[in-house]
């Protein structure tokens, strides 16, 4: 017999706390699936608030706000500013990345 149950976690992460949660069908997974795509999830997360931090002296932002140019920047980091610059774009500046 299925059934759909639900699993939540919630974690502090970037300043807040991310609250994660998953309905799943117990015929097309189980428990163990779910906690581990959570568990990845948060693992990224993690990695993005370390790619993103302006004061990690090892981040990639950190080093790119203190050089003002990084060699061989991450996807993640090319596809945030990417984002952002867009929208800066739309929002005729208001928002704005650049680091002074």
């Amino acid at each position: 017999m299925s059934s759909t149950l639900k699993i939540k976690r919630n974690r502090p992460f970037l300043g807040t706390f991310v609250e994660i949660e998953i309905f799943y069908n117990t015929t097309q997974h189980n428990e163990e699936y779910v906690i581990d795509a959570i568990e990845k999830t948060y693992n990224y997360i993690k990695h993005l608030e370390f790619t993103l931090n302006k004061f990690d002296k090892n981040s990639e932002v950190f080093y790119l706000n203190h050089n003002q140019f990084i060699d061989n920047p991450s996807r993640d980091l090319r596809n945030i500013i990417k984002i952002a610059s867009y929208i800066s774009k739309i929002t005729d500046g208001f928002f704005d990345i650049t680091y002074n």
